[in-house]
């Protein structure tokens, strides 16, 4: 089996441990492959920074971790559609 080259980019923009995508990374290079992981809460230049990684990494295979949050957490009168008081979790 040929040896991949993976990019796992982290898309958090809060404060979060990226758990998710190091768990993935572990089992990429587990298998063999070549890993990196882009963490996007940390750049200070989101394209530039993306940029640079594709071009000089140029991965074969990209995946992308998504967190999800909900925003009454943050913000009471967030419009996300769901209020998890609304279920009657506070």
């Amino acid at each position: 089996m040929k040896t991949k080259k993976v990019l796992i980019i982290s898309s958090n923009s809060l404060p979060a441990a990226p758990s998710g995508p190091a768990y993935i990374a572990g089992a990429v290079r587990q298998a063999g492959h070549e890993v990196q992981v882009f963490e996007r809460l940390f750049a200070a230049n989101l394209a530039d920074e993306l940029s640079a990684i594709l071009h000089d990494f140029q991965p074969d295979v990209i995946g992308l971790s998504i967190r999800l949050v909900f925003g009454d957490e943050l913000d009471s009168e967030a419009p996300f559609g769901f209020n998890r008081r609304a279920w009657g979790n506070t």
